[in-house]
């Protein structure tokens, strides 16, 4: 089973989640690893790919949307509706519901915006993932806070 971390944003700062996910795939690419950003929506999937290119100056994050189709093998992919079978060793999910593959991730990175709505679903997938016997971690989060 997986490490699960969740990253819990005590701020509303503007693409607070977006920017927080682009700093752990960063981290995570730096570190040699495969990622797979799971996004809410078609919009969110369009914001962190655009984001991922302008969120810091320098930085040079090789990724696309993900399709299944696709041959291309780049270290970052990211989509919503369907989840690829093999996307690498860290999946960081900013959906609001349970990754139907989350087993197959060494690492899972919650980012959990600061709305109670968003908190309550992080919450049943808290305790999804517990149940399921994964190692479990909360970071609390202000401002710009880096993970």
């Amino acid at each position: 089973m997986p490490r699960v971390d969740f990253y819990l944003l005590d701020d509303a700062a503007p693409k607070g989640v977006a920017l927080l996910a682009c700093r752990l795939t960063e981290k995570a690419f730096l570190l040699g690893h495969r990622i797979y950003l799971r996004t809410a929506s078609t919009e969110q999937t369009q914001e962190l790919d655009d984001l991922l290119w302008t969120f810091k100056q320098n930085a040079f994050l090789p990724h696309q949307p993900y399709s299944p189709d696709q041959t291309l093998q780049v270290p970052i992919l990211l989509g919503h509706a369907q989840e690829p079978e093999d996307a690498g060793e860290v999946l960081i999910n900013l959906s609001a519901s349970l990754p139907v593959r989350y087993a197959q991730y060494a690492r899972v990175a919650e980012v959990v915006g600061p709305d109670e709505p968003q908190r309550q679903l992080a919450r049943e997938r808290f305790r999804a993932y517990r149940e399921s016997g994964c190692e479990m971690n909360t970071h609390h989060l202000t401002g710009n806070a880096t993970p």
